[in-house]
C-alpha cells in the first residue's frame, strides 16, 4: 500500500471563442515512487452518474501520463514539444484527440531525486504540484488550449 495523499486536480480549457471552462476534482489517493517515477492512484465518480473512474498518474522527467479506466477510458501523454494521439472513450462515444504539450513541470520530493527509490518517506513533505499546458487538437486543428494542475498533499498520521 502506498502513502495516503489528497489530490486536487484543476483543469482549465479555453475554446476558440475564448470561453474558459474550469473543472475541479478532489480525491483521496495513493502515492508511490518506483523506478524513478512518481505514481498516483485514485478513484472518482463520473459526472451525473455513480459509475467509477479509476485513474493512474505517472510523472517522470517532465513527462506526465494520465490513464483512466471505467466509465471513461483514455491514455493521455503530456510531453513538451510533442503531440500524442489518444482515443477518449465515454458512454456517449469515442473522440480521437491530439495532445500537443507546450510545457510540463513539477517538483518531486527530495527523496525522489536521489539514486535510490523510496530513500525517505515522502510524507515528510507538505505538498507537490505538477502542471501541464497543452492544446487539444482534432484532425490537425486546435479545439482548445488547456492546463492541468495536480496538487498532492500528504496525509499526516
Amino acid at each position: 500500500m502506498g502513502e495516503q495523499v489528497r489530490l486536487t486536480i484543476i483543469g482549465r480549457q479555453r475554446d476558440g471563442s475564448g470561453e474558459i471552462n474550469v473543472t475541479r476534482t478532489t480525491a483521496k489517493g495513493e502515492y508511490y515512487y518506483k523506478n524513478h517515477s512518481l505514481y498516483l492512484l485514485y478513484r472518482e465518480s463520473a459526472d451525473d452518474d455513480s459509475a467509477i473512474i479509476q485513474s493512474r498518474i505517472k510523472y517522470n522527467n517532465n513527462r506526465l501520463e494520465l490513464i483512466r479506466t471505467g466509465a471513461v477510458h483514455t491514455s493521455m501523454i503530456f510531453e513538451c514539444g510533442k503531440e500524442h494521439m489518444t482515443d477518449y472513450v465515454t458512454p456517449y462515444g469515442c473522440l480521437r484527440l491530439g495532445i500537443l504539450t507546450h510545457s510540463v513541470e513539477g517538483a518531486l520530493p527530495p527523496h525522489a531525486q536521489s539514486s535510490m527509490d523510496n530513500a525517505a518517506p515522502a510524507k515528510n513533505y507538505e505538498n507537490l504540484i505538477i502542471r501541464a499546458v497543452y492544446s487539444l487538437t482534432a484532425e490537425g486543428q486546435t479545439i482548445s488550449d488547456c492546463e492541468i494542475e495536480i496538487s498532492i498533499v500528504f496525509e499526516r498520521k
